[in-house]
């Protein structure tokens, strides 16, 4: 399957081709190991209040959240995104047709939201407004986690590069960045925090993208989330991720209290 890297990917339905074309896609893999251990310790105690992912693509980790004890929804503009989830339920997420731009949720009703992969897809002020849009229906003093691809990450910047010469880039237009304080201030939100993670998970993440190597990159995808777990891959990966720019962004905000 060939995939166009300038393909406009905010656009509802754009994403359709990739949720029904599902071979490509593993029960879980490395970045969603780290992704859901970052995400984990910032969405308190289960049970706590309501959490919605926007953007939720395959909902792999938001089911992972759901079965230990987070109230959650998914959210995407892919019916087939949400065929796929529904098809593949494991947890008890609701799931919510919606576009970030315009959530159909009330004012001030979730406690966190957060997206992972989504925001650099969006430019400009449609950046700024997609952020504006998730602080809306979060309540005061309630959170938003955003992971973006990272700009000054060398090797994903030549991942992508080598993935879209040959073909083999399946998310569209995607513009790495360096920041989203900016973004987030205009939005109206207070920066918590922001640092960089997951550059070990560059290299094994993309095997699975390439001709000949997906069971290789699947198999490494298992190894790496063991090494993980105990230990050894989660320091390198913060050592890593700290002097050369991690894979992703992680930037943590919050909604003022009134």
């Amino acid at each position: 399957m060939k995939f166009d890297p300038e393909k406009d990917s905010t656009l509802p339905g754009s994403w359709d081709g990739l949720w029904t074309e599902r071979s490509h896609i593993p029960p879980w893999d490395y970045l969603s190991h780290i992704i859901l251990a970052e995400i984990q310790p910032l969405c308190g105690k289960p049970g706590s209040g309501w959490i919605l992912e926007a953007g939720s693509g395959s909902g792999r980790i938001s089911k992972r959240l759901s079965r230990s004890g987070f109230t959650i929804c998914q959210m995407d503009n892919s019916i087939a995104s949400l065929v796929f989830n529904r098809r593949n339920d494991g947890g008890d997420a609701r799931l919510l047709a919606g576009d970030i731009r315009q959530v159909p949720i009330q004012d001030n009703a979730l406690d966190i939201v957060w997206s992972s992969g989504v925001l650099e897809h969006f430019r400009g002020d449609g950046l700024t407004g997609a952020i504006r849009d998730l602080a809306r229906i979060v309540r005061p003093g309630g959170r938003i986690i955003s992971f973006v691809p990272y700009s000054r990450c060398l090797p994903y910047r030549a991942a992508k590069w080598l993935l879209e010469r040959i073909g083999r880039w399946p998310y569209g237009r995607e513009d790495p960045l360096d920041s989203l304080r900016d973004n987030c201030r205009a939005a109206g939100l207070e920066v918590e925090w922001e640092r960089t993670t997951a550059f070990s998970a560059l290299g094994i993440q993309n095997l699975q993208y390439l001709p000949g190597l997906r069971a290789l990159g699947w198999w490494s995808n298992g190894i790496a989330c063991r090494l993980h777990d105990i230990g050894l891959l989660r320091l390198w990966d913060r050592v890593a991720s700290q002097l050369f720019g991690g894979y992703l962004l992680l930037c943590v905000a919050r909604k003022p209290r009134a």
